[in-house]
């Protein structure tokens, strides 16, 4: 009898056993299920991550090569504006001298024009008014020929400029 109680201990000592050795099982077949559960998450974030890089690299790749467009455009087109700026100066003051010339002695006109940032000098002799212009470092001549004797100074500081064209004999003076 004794021996039975002493089995039926065992048995309920061994089915104890099995049921914390179930139940340690399930917890570690849930940590596992709890694991995967999480492991696409990361690999969800990680692949948007990469994604968003890769937009990104895209989006920088598109625009610095616009970027660089634009500023050469705009440095081109303010050479250009300046350049045209400086040739109608050049050919108003030509004009107007060969009207005062040819009137003759003594005429005069005055002119009003707008002397464009980045003169350095303006020459005027003989039949030829030359403006020295620094574009970006360097220093460019824009001439412009006259049909007349042309002699003079301009000031090359930016702002309106009142150009004084006064007929003399043999030549025409300007000065301003």
């Amino acid at each position: 009898m004794q021996n039975d109680v002493n089995n039926k201990k065992c048995k309920q000592e061994q089915e104890v056993k099995m049921k914390k050795k179930s139940k340690e099982a399930k917890n570690k077949c849930l940590r596992k299920a709890e694991t995967k559960a999480e492991s696409p998450k990361k690999e969800k974030s990680a692949q948007i991550s990469v994604e968003f890089l890769i937009i990104m690299g895209f989006a920088v790749a598109v625009t610095i090569p616009m970027l660089l467009t634009y500023y050469e455009y705009s440095r081109n087109s303010n050479i250009r504006i300046k350049t045209e700026q400086l040739y109608k100066i050049a050919r108003e003051i030509a004009d107007n001298a060969e009207s005062v010339y040819y009137i003759g002695a003594p005429s005069k006109t005055t002119l009003r024009v707008y002397m464009p940032e980045g003169v350095e000098s303006v020459e005027i002799n003989q039949k030829k008014i030359v403006f020295k212009v620094k574009f970006y470092g360097n220093i460019t001549e824009i001439s412009y020929s006259s049909n007349v004797n042309l002699s003079g100074t301009i000031g090359s500081n930016q702002g309106i400029h009142n150009i004084v064209i006064e007929a003399k004999e043999g030549y025409v003076e300007i000065s301003g």
